[in-house]
């Protein structure tokens, strides 16, 4: 049988592998473990990332565009599905007016931010896609990827540091429960 403990040292092997990735340099890793930590509202993990990109060079304007990216990605999803729902059930997809235009606009402004660059942004785009299961949202940013000059190592990085962030979350939830288990 597995312990507990194997578990832990065979996440510690895993992470320690993706960190050790050539691909990304230790600033680009930082973002986006940032952000998909942000998106998988793991508090403990945004603190640990948030340090990292500020040891790693990143500056504050980065930081803030890496975060509201998680919310572009967020909010994309949830309008997606919402269209999907509503098409489902009244046959055909409605016009939400302002709040299409609303979401255009804050969408648009993360885009448009100039703090990262396009790569970069499609990275962190791509491994928040993957981590919430927003499949057109996962096409969407692989090709914006692709088309912002990310190699295949990068692209794979950007989607290892998304499942290493989600497993860690869910090793500290796994030792919380534990922990209060055994008391």
């Amino acid at each position: 049988m597995i312990s507990i403990k194997q578990i832990d040292e065979a996440f510690i092997g895993f992470r320690d592998a993706v960190v050790g990735s050539p691909n990304l340099c230790p600033k680009n890793k930082e973002l986006i473990a940032l952000s998909s930590s942000a998106i998988v509202d793991c508090q403990p993990c945004v603190e640990l990332h948030y340090k990292g990109a500020v040891a790693a060079g990143a500056t504050a304007g980065e930081i803030a565009e890496a975060i509201a990216l998680a919310q572009a990605v967020a909010s994309g999803k949830i309008k997606i599905k919402t269209n999907d729902y509503i098409t489902k059930v009244q046959g055909s997809p409605v016009a939400i007016g302002k709040i299409d235009d609303a979401f255009g606009g804050f969408r648009n402004a993360v885009v448009g931010s100039p703090n990262l660059q396009p790569k970069i942004k499609e990275l962190i785009a791509l491994a928040d896609a993957a981590i919430i299961d927003c499949q057109p949202c996962v096409e969407l940013h692989y090709k914006g990827a692709v088309s912002a000059g990310a190699s295949e190592g990068e692209i794979a990085e950007a989607m290892a540091l998304a499942m290493a962030v989600a497993s860690g979350k869910i090793k500290l939830k796994t030792n919380q429960y534990l922990a209060g288990l055994e008391k």
